[in-house]
């Protein structure tokens, strides 16, 4: 009799088992089905024989180009050629041996006008942000006067350790290991007028 229960639930088990695969099979099979028809859609090419590409992903970048800062006003999210605070600061790192790619800036310190990310010596996961701000700004002051920026990420509101010099305000990721370095390049070199 334990037996015959025993052969029962295995039964049953691998009939379980058996349909739930079956039906991650399918699912699987459909989402690459998706994926290959967004891939298509990404790639497409006009009656002119011009590939598309990712069109979206063009917009988005266009898009944060353009974005607007808390104040309503259009923010410059990178063009570091253009400004020339961003050029000192770049020849300065580079000056000392450093390795910089500049990526387009991030919009989490409030009122702000213009922002860069610079990865320096190939450490992505710890980036340099900058942030360009009007000289009248409270909260360019506010980093002046106690070390902190306000940010705002994903609408949470708080405070972060930056370093401030003229009218730019830095963010540092701690464990960088030119974080000496950059620091002492903004205190000493830097003018950031």
């Amino acid at each position: 009799m334990k037996k015959f229960l025993m052969l029962l639930m295995l039964t049953v088990f691998a009939a379980g088992m058996v349909a739930c695969g079956s039906d991650n099979n399918e699912n699987n099979n459909g989402n690459e089905n998706n994926q290959e028809e967004q891939n298509n859609d990404n790639n497409a090419v006009d009656e002119n024989g011009n590939q598309n590409g990712n069109e979206n992903g063009n917009e988005d970048a266009a898009d944060n180009e353009n974005a607007t800062n808390d104040n309503g006003d259009e923010a410059d999210a990178g063009d570091a050629a253009d400004n020339e605070g961003f050029q000192e600061f770049i020849s300065l790192l580079e000056d000392e041996g450093m390795d910089v790619e500049v990526q387009p800036g991030n919009e989490d310190v409030t009122d702000y006008t213009d922002s860069i990310d610079l990865i320096v010596n190939e450490e992505d996961m710890l980036t340099v942000e900058v942030y360009e701000m009007e000289a009248d700004s409270e909260n360019l002051q506010h980093a002046k006067e106690n070390g902190e920026v306000e940010v705002v990420f994903e609408g949470m509101e708080g405070e972060l350790p930056a370093k401030a010099k003229g009218n730019y305000v830095f963010l540092l990721a701690e464990g960088h290991p030119d974080l000496d370095a950059i620091e002492d390049i903004i205190e000493n070199d830097f003018d950031g007028e």
